[in-house]
């Protein structure tokens, strides 16, 4: 049919490592067991949404803390739009914010029968960490000559983006304002930007990182002479000089969900290029 969602578009294979404790002097070998997951809250009125399954294989609990790894996948809703909840989740995740999560069970076609009776009434709350590192992880400001700041306030910035997930990401949108401290810790804006990438998203491979084009930047408040000319100094130097990026951007990982992202880093590094004016993205 056509309104049938391609399902390899609407499911994003996940991994967990679930820990569960059995407070029983006894083993039990509970068989394959599966969970439907539900993010704690959401939505803030009305029952939990699910929006993916968990399966652990041939469990056997030991008397004690057991830890399993557990394999399992997040969907889209039925209809093939994103779920708001799966992509809060997926947000904090990629933020490195935890997530509170329960894990409700539900029958597995290849569990114990009597666990599965069992399972179907059983809730069990999690909290799933989320992965250190950030996206922004350095920026160049490509100054383009003394006409080009001073007259009409633009600068070129390129931007090293990392991805710290396992997993394909696409960044659909940028926006981010940069700015740098002088001697005595007064806050200085260097410059804006906003770009929708979504007609050619900047592909990131797992754990790798990738190069923005140039990106168009507004100057809203020019340096002082002096700040300035201390900034170029720091940019021009190995280390860079110090920055804060704070914006949002938008994600597509593993060309599935689409996440939103908030950015608030720093001190990131700066470094300073000179180039002709040129065109720059978009």
């Amino acid at each position: 049919r056509a309104d049938s969602p391609d399902v390899s578009k609407t499911v994003l294979p996940v991994g967990f490592a679930v820990g569960m404790l059995n407070p029983s002097p006894f083993s039990v070998h509970a068989g394959d067991l599966a969970f439907s997951l539900a993010l704690a809250g959401c939505p803030a009125e009305g029952e939990e949404e699910t929006f993916g399954r968990v399966q652990l294989r041939a469990a056997s609990l030991l008397p004690g803390w057991n830890r399993f790894n557990a394999t399992g996948e997040l969907r889209k809703r039925p209809d093939g739009s994103d779920s708001p909840c799966a992509a809060r989740f997926l947000s904090n995740f990629v933020s490195g914010l935890p997530s509170n999560l329960s894990m409700l069970g539900v029958s597995s076609s290849h569990g114990v029968p009597l666990i599965n009776r069992v399972m179907q009434g059983f809730s069990l709350s999690v909290q799933a960490p989320g992965v250190a590192g950030d996206l922004v992880s350095s920026i160049t400001v490509k100054l383009l000559g003394v006409e080009e700041v001073l007259l009409h306030h633009r600068l070129h910035f390129r931007v090293l983006l990392r991805n710290p997930i396992a997993a394909e990401v696409e960044v659909m949108s940028l926006g981010m304002r940069i700015a740098t401290r002088d001697s005595s810790g007064t806050r200085h804006p260097v410059g804006s930007l906003f770009q929708d990438f979504s007609g050619s998203p900047i592909s990131i491979a797992s754990l790798s990182t990738a190069l923005t084009p140039p990106l168009c930047a507004n100057v809203s408040n020019l340096l002082s002479p002096a700040t300035a000319e201390a900034f170029v100094r720091a940019a021009a130097s190995k280390a860079g000089a110090a920055v804060m990026a704070e914006g949002s951007a938008t994600l597509r990982l593993a060309r599935v969900f689409s996440v939103p992202l908030s950015l608030a880093q720093g001190p990131l590094p700066a470094f300073v290029e000179f180039a002709d004016p040129g065109t720059c993205w978009g």
